[in-house]
């Protein structure tokens, strides 16, 4: 069937992800889940939070973060 296909279209995406591009250039195994790359994740994703206060990304600073509304989010506002 196509539905895997789809899903990997169009399909929302995990949490987090992590692949080893020297053996999965095409990004189809994520091993954001595998316990063996725990330690890699974790510190990726402290470098990513270090990154993101550093530039002081609204998604972390803003209480209610602009991009989760109209019109980042949500039904079009425009009327024709």
């Amino acid at each position: 069937t196509v539905q895997p296909l789809f899903e990997l279209g169009f399909g929302k995406r995990p949490r987090e992800e992590l692949y080893d591009l020297r053996v999965d250039p095409d990004y189809m195994h994520n091993l954001a889940n595998d316990p063996a790359y725990d330690a890699l994740r974790e510190e990726l994703a402290t470098q990513l939070m270090g990154i993101l206060q550093e530039q002081a990304d609204p998604r972390l600073v803003e209480a209610a973060c602009r991009f989760e509304s109209a019109p980042y989010a949500g039904p079009p506002t425009h009327t024709d």
